[in-house]
């Protein structure tokens, strides 16, 4: 429910993983418009409904703006319909829409607008669609106040038990610096425990997750993360762990709310060590990054972005660098929305063999993980200096960077093992 089949973004990828080897025939997948302009062409081929138009609901004046396309069951003869364009990017047009849109976005979020402006129904064609597939589970990831709306209601409408993942959590993560944020996670919260009322499975994503979530909401979560075929990895995990050269560190995902503050400072620290005489590079893979952002980036000399590789290949790509960084705000704001959360490409850095830099404030559930298990080298200091001490440690010292990397490769293949976890995965369905 909402969350695509796909091998790009990172829930995507856990979902795939996750359901790998069902019979199609036996999951139907209802997305949103953004997740049904991105969807692989040959996933048009199962059974999915784009939420649109009939079930998106946004106030005026902001529906003059905002559009949705037609919902319904996709096809490929209606994929191509876009529905939500808001205008070409090219031309003075192009530019004008594009600044109103940013114009639009920063007021939305300033003034928390998003918590009232949307609204979502279970139209008729929808609770149709959903009763002619008759599930037995309605798996679901609520992520914004209007999916806790809209999840409840479709409860309601069917009486079909819900089955609920939590991958963030964004309940908690109300802009401080906002209108009315005491309101706004107060309300949250309290439409968040009504879902979770109507709830029959919980789900989260990590251990720390579920703890909290014990201690906070009274409900015991089972905790699912990101599995890997261990066979398909291993072959190409790293043996050498000598540093030649230039140093090469590889970040890959997603850049922005709860990375971006500390990736920046990371950089920074890169830069002035450059400057000092050492030589180190850092790559860039991502799927999602703002075109602004990007621009920003390719500013700094150790910044360069690879080419999007296919997600089979990583068994290559991660093994070929020396370190693989993994940063956390220190931020407020972006600490809140992932301070129980455990990234996707965590167990796959794991397997890979090579050396996790982990750049994160000690008040996280991530931190406490890799200090316990030992899977990361761990800068907790987000001051410059701290920063610079620590990539001057890793990339000096060849045995502790052979230790981690054992000891993480111990750890993902015990713990995140596709063939155990996809077991355990679905015995939570019966």
């Amino acid at each position: 429910m909402i969350e695509t089949f796909d091998k790009q973004s990172g829930g995507g990828i856990t979902l795939s993983n996750l359901f790998y080897g069902w019979d199609r025939s036996c999951i139907a997948n209802a997305i949103t418009m953004h997740g049904a302009d991105t969807l692989d062409a040959n996933e048009l081929d199962n059974n999915y409904y784009c939420l649109g138009k009939d079930e998106f609901k946004v106030m005026f004046p902001f529906s003059l703006h905002y559009k949705f396309r037609n919902s319904g069951k996709l096809e490929r003869v209606n994929i191509s319909d876009k529905g939500a364009a808001n205008g070409s990017n090219n031309g003075v047009k192009g530019r004008l829409i594009k600044a109103l849109n940013t114009l639009i976005n920063w007021v939305k979020a300033r003034f928390n607008l998003a918590n009232f402006i949307y609204s979502m129904d279970v139209s008729p064609q929808f609770q149709q669609w959903v009763k002619e597939f008759n599930p037995d589970f309605i798996y679901i990831q609520p992520s914004s106040r209007y999916y806790i709306d809209f999840f409840k209601k479709l409860h309601r409408a069917t009486g079909i038990p819900l089955v609920m993942h939590i991958m963030d959590d964004w309940q908690k993560a109300i802009n401080k610096n906002s209108l009315l944020p005491r309101y706004w996670e107060k309300k949250i919260d309290r439409e968040f425990r009504e879902l979770l009322d109507l709830t029959s499975v919980f789900l989260s994503i990590s251990e720390g997750m579920s703890a909290e979530y014990l201690r906070r909401y009274g409900k015991k979560f089972t905790h699912f993360h990101n599995t890997i075929e261990i066979s398909h990895w291993l072959p190409y995990s790293k043996k050498d762990f000598r540093i030649q050269g230039t140093v090469k560190i590889l970040y890959a995902g997603r850049i922005g709310i709860g990375t971006y503050h500390s990736f920046i400072d990371f950089i920074l620290a890169v830069e002035e060590l450059n400057k000092e005489g050492y030589d180190i590079q850092l790559n860039i893979q991502t799927t999602i990054i703002d075109e602004k952002f990007r621009k920003k980036l390719n500013e700094f000399d150790c910044v360069t972005f690879n080419d999007l590789v296919a997600y089979a290949e990583l068994a290559k790509v991660f093994p070929s660098y020396d370190i693989l960084l993994l940063p956390i705000d220190f931020e407020e704001n972006g600490k809140t929305f992932l301070k129980y959360s455990m990234p996707t490409k965590v167990s796959e850095f794991m397997i890979s063999g090579t050396p996790v830099l982990l750049f994160c404030p000690r008040d996280i559930a991530l931190y406490e993980h890799a200090q316990v298990n030992e899977w990361a080298y761990i800068i907790s200091d987000h001051e410059r200096a701290a920063i610079k001490k620590g990539i001057i440690e890793l990339i000096s010292n060849e045995k502790l960077r052979t230790k981690i990397s054992k000891t993480a490769q111990a750890y993902a293949i015990e713990h995140f093992d596709s063939n155990i976890v996809r077991e355990n995965f679905r015995a939570m369905f019966k």
